[in-house]
């Protein structure tokens, strides 16, 4: 999907879904993504991942009892960008327990240069999911979310959880009149999980 100069980024902290997506990548000759062994927030550093409700549910955010977990490093989406040269960002994709906002503050200037789509799970109420949405907003970005035929379909206003709300900038070169699936959404551009 990405083609031969594209190139994917992952971004996972926990070493169990690191080694998973290796060997996913390794069995299907993937040499175009890379994983990258880092949480992605607004700043670089570490931060405690709290994985007690299990290695799924891990955030560096949302606090589930502090039972389990493990410091990681963090990085920010800008610095990364910075560090390895990337020109060119077409697509976001995030589903960090809650940290989204928090990452999307750490890539101002990826948002800004490149105006990529952005792919973010959304929960109607949540205060991070409130706070993400209301910045790309300010970033004049809409909201679209996949209807039951596939198709991208723009709505205002969320009415529950939804697994990939799309946001694609006003004026940019991407058109959600273009055919765009969900499998397209979920393996294209800088990836961060």
């Amino acid at each position: 999907m990405v083609g031969p100069e594209g190139r994917v980024e992952g971004f996972e902290p926990q070493e169990y879904a690191v080694e998973l997506a290796l060997r996913n990548i390794n069995l299907n000759r993937f040499a175009h993504v890379r994983i990258n062994r880092f949480a992605v927030s607004s700043k670089i550093g570490k931060r405690f991942l709290d994985t007690s409700r299990g290695a799924v549910a891990a955030s560096i955010v949302k606090n589930f009892g502090g039972s389990k977990g493990e410091m990681v490093p963090v990085t920010t989406l800008d610095t990364f960008a910075k560090e390895h040269l990337i020109s060119r960002v077409d697509l976001i994709k995030m589903d960090i327990e809650g940290a989204e906002f928090e990452a999307l503050l750490g890539a101002q200037h990826v948002i800004n240069a490149y105006r990529p789509v952005i792919v973010l799970e959304a929960a109607d109420g949540d205060a991070a999911w409130v706070r993400s949405r209301e910045l790309l907003m300010g970033h004049e970005y809409e909201t679209y979310a996949f209807a039951p035929s596939g198709d991208l379909v723009r709505f205002k206003r969320l009415s529950s959880y939804y697994p990939s709300v799309v946001f694609i900038a006003r004026n940019s070169s991407f058109s959600a009149d273009r055919n765009f699936s969900a499998n397209a959404a979920s393996s294209t551009g800088l990836y961060s999980r």
